[in-house]
């Protein structure tokens, strides 16, 4: 049986993985609704490594030490550098996959993101893949996504960000809690300006996917959790506003206080010189 959604937004945190790449202005041109694709050019340089190319038996240990490459498996990796941009990542998984192949799930939320790479490699198909590829699996989904929910990043198909999310969301729970996914999906929210509404809107369209019930109540947490930072953030600015407010009237106040301090102090001596007079 499976456990029951999150209702607590204050218990869960959302903050974005350190392991997230900026975003470029070059990569906010994804965020369009047509968004140009990727030119060869761009991908110059994202290169696979491997571990027979390289001088000596200690190089690869060496760059995996001083960070200058992620791992794949014992005997690959990609340079940290491809890794930091979203056009090198999409260049890297381009490079691993099968001409055409369909990314979607947790490789497509890599490609949006970064951070850690996924566990498996999820394409859209209907095929069954048995060999691994770099050590890690390849987990096909049999279904049928609208063009309108991929993009095309050179060599590389891959869903949207907004299909992305819901993805995710639609994945087993115990998945989802194990991998930290919800952590993910709503840092790939947050860095591309996705709403919970517009991934509820999106899942109406899906309501007939499997998981799609407990997808919704993580949505919907989201959303709740949305609201909560709203009013927070509401709070704090009003808050922010009294205090501005107070300290105002306390340099009126003040002010009076001198000016009032100063008259009486002046008076004394205006009906001394008036006696003298």
């Amino acid at each position: 049986m499976e456990q029951q959604s999150y209702t607590q937004p204050t218990l869960f945190s959302f903050a974005p993985e350190s392991g997230t790449a900026p975003r470029t202005e070059r990569d906010s041109r994804l965020c369009e609704p047509n968004p140009p694709p990727i030119r060869e050019s761009d991908l110059d340089g994202a290169q696979l490594i491997h571990k027979k190319d390289l001088p000596g038996p200690l190089s690869f240990a060496y760059l995996q030490r001083t960070r200058a490459i992620c791992e794949l498996d014992s005997q690959s990796a990609y340079r940290s550098e491809d890794g930091a941009s979203l056009y090198g990542r999409a260049a890297i998984m381009a490079r691993m996959l099968p001409l055409g192949a369909q990314v979607c799930c947790t490789a497509a939320a890599w490609v949006w993101i970064g951070g850690d790479f996924p566990d498996t490699f999820d394409l859209l198909s209907k095929s069954h893949f048995r060999s691994a590829v770099h050590g890690r699996p390849i987990r096909a989904f049999a279904r049928k996504v609208a063009p309108a929910h991929i993009i095309t990043l050179a060599q590389l198909r891959i869903t949207k960000p907004l299909r992305t999310v819901c993805d995710l969301a639609l994945l087993p729970f115990d998945e989802r809690a194990n991998q930290g996914l919800p952590e993910t999906a709503y840092a790939l929210m947050h860095q591309y300006n996705i709403t919970s509404g517009q991934c509820l809107a999106m899942l109406d369209e899906l309501q007939y996917m499997h998981n799609s019930h407990h997808a919704r109540s993580l949505l919907e947490f989201f959303q709740d959790y949305e609201l909560h930072q709203a009013r927070m953030e509401s709070l704090e600015h009003r808050t922010q506003a009294a205090r501005e407010r107070f300290h105002n009237a306390s340099c009126e106040a003040s002010a009076l206080e001198n000016g009032l301090s100063r008259q009486l102090a002046v008076q004394p001596a205006r009906r001394a010189q008036q006696e003298q007079g």
